[in-house]
């Protein structure tokens, strides 16, 4: 568990409190109270969240900061992403850390930020706090898709598995990479699948418009994959019998109209207003099948190898995985179900194995069914010890102790104590780095109370969280060239250069009578 001499008491009892929830809801469960269980699964999930993502005041590499500043700069302007607002030296459109205009993901999972950002002031917490609910929601998406499926119980046992998916929750505080932006895709991918099990469950035309919202919300989070329901739903409407009877496909074709006016504005607009950024990054996104982008490569069984990352880190989970899926397409009756199920699975897994570029997080689009199949392993142990068992307590006592025994390794404490706290720091320096880099960004008012300064030779990637946090006109993590110097004179800009201690100051400063500023925190 947490080891407390690392965490505050608020801290712990957040923590604490949050599991205490969690497990009372499967208890309740098993007592068959299934709406308050499921509500109080949620509870805790968001409360778990939220103790994660006030771990770390400070945003995290790679991805976060990077997120985290484009959407404080669409608080002004949401329709302009930007990551340098005023861009004072030249820059490449097509390097995504230090360009202008940004277009390097799609706007959405942006402009969620942006609006907690001007609801709740900047910080690190109110970046993640879109990401902590929607993964507290995806308790109740899990659910009902395997309460349509197969059953209350398997729907239950697998949002309680995720509540305590470590990646998960990695992703949802900004720790993996891609953090927000794949937190909200497997969101709205996962909310499409869920809309669509509800269509078929109730044949009620409103999830026809739900469904086209939430794939054309995924598309305008991280590209076409949002479009994934389609392709099951599709091979649904072939395999039927009736599969001549054009009124049949109407349904599909509504709801695909919808999602492509959902995500189709977006891409004429940037296509209009910023041609040539958007043709680099739809070349860019294209390029990731065929090449290896930024060394995320691997073997054609990348994302098998890595299921346990995602799901358990078991030596055997990958194989698992397999049995449980395997398992959930014989135990579902439905066959529209199984297709959807069996197609967007093979589909994601085949697509990304083909596909040059590689990152774990790929996989997750369709995780809510690899919840799911693991979810029926438990059932179906639960079934074998009550058939050697002649008390049917016992046999839910097992499976519940099992449960809470695979959700307790699952959640990383391992990982949780060298990435959040100092209890590792010659090995996980980053903390010890990040903290420094709060600190000086808590004294730049004093140094520098000038805002419309820009700040040069800031510490390394630095530059980023200092514009976040900070109002200063622009700020680098490099010490400007002389040439730089004298065009920024001639521009009647005003900028200073820190002097980090880790370097000899250039001997062009001082003739130029560029002002340095000592940087207390950085040796």
């Amino acid at each position: 568990m947490l080891n407390s001499d690392y965490f505050s008491n608020i801290q712990l009892l957040h923590f604490y409190t949050s599991i205490c929830i969690i497990i009372t809801s499967l208890i309740l469960f098993q007592r068959g109270k299934s709406k308050i269980s499921i509500l109080l699964l949620f509870s805790g999930v968001f409360l778990l969240g939220m103790f994660m993502g006030l771990l770390d005041p400070y945003l995290l590499y790679w991805d976060e900061q990077y997120h985290a500043l484009v959407a404080k700069n669409m608080m002004e302007n949401p329709f302009k992403p930007m990551l340098f607002k005023n861009p004072v030296l030249p820059y490449a459109h097509e390097v995504w850390i230090s360009n202008h205009v940004w277009l390097h993901k799609q706007p959405l999972f942006l402009w969620m930020i942006s609006l907690s950002l001007k609801t709740f002031g900047i910080s690190a917490w109110a970046v993640r706090f879109p990401s902590i609910l929607m993964h507290a929601l995806m308790v109740f998406l899990i659910y009902r898709i395997g309460t349509i499926i197969f059953s209350k119980k398997l729907g239950f046992y697998a949002a309680f598995i995720f509540s305590f998916s470590y990646y998960l929750i990695e992703l949802t505080i900004g720790t993996q990479v891609c953090d927000h932006n794949d937190m909200a895709f497997v969101f709205f991918v996962t909310a499409s699948f869920w809309a669509w099990f509800e269509y078929q469950n109730s044949n009620n035309r409103y999830w026809i418009v739900l469904i086209g919202l939430f794939s054309g919300s995924a598309i305008l989070v991280k590209w076409l994959v949002g479009l994934l329901i389609y392709l099951g739903w599709g091979i649904t409407l072939i395999a039927d019998k009736n599969r001549f009877k054009i009124k049949k496909y109407i349904p599909l074709i509504i709801s695909l109209m919808i999602t492509v006016f959902v995500a189709l504005p977006w891409q004429l607009y940037i296509i209009r207003t910023f041609p040539i950024e958007s043709a680099y990054e739809y070349s860019y996104n294209t390029r990731h099948f065929f090449e290896v982008i930024e060394d995320h490569g691997g073997n054609w069984d990348f994302h098998f190898q890595n299921l346990g990352k995602l799901y358990g880190k078991f030596v055997l989970t990958p194989w698992l995985l397999l049995v449980g899926f395997v398992f959930l397409l014989i135990r579902v009756e439905n066959l529209k179900y199984k297709i959807v199920l069996a197609t967007s699975v093979i589909a994601i897994y085949l697509f990304y194995s083909l596909a040059a570029t590689k990152m774990i997080s790929f996989g997750l689009s369709v995780s809510s069914f690899a919840f799911l199949s693991l979810a029926l392993l438990f059932i179906e142990i639960e079934k074998l010890t009550s058939r050697w068992c002649k008390f049917k307590l016992i046999s839910l006592v097992l499976s519940t102790i099992l449960l809470l025994w695979f959700s307790y390794v699952n959640f990383d404490f391992n990982t949780l104590h060298q990435k959040h706290t100092l209890i590792d720091s010659q090995n996980h320096p980053m903390r010890a780095v990040k903290t420094k880099e709060l600190n000086l960004i808590g004294v730049l008012p004093q140094l520098i109370p000038d805002t419309s300064y820009v700040i040069f030779n800031t510490p390394y990637y630095a530059n980023i969280q200092i514009m976040f946090f900070t109002d200063y006109k622009a700020a680098y993590d490099f010490i400007p060239s002389e040439q730089n110097c004298i065009n920024l004179i001639e521009q009647n800009l005003d900028f200073i250069v820190l002097d980090n201690g880790q370097a000899e100051m250039p001997d062009y400063l001082e003739k130029l009578n560029i002002q340095i500023v000592k940087n207390p925190f950085w040796n």
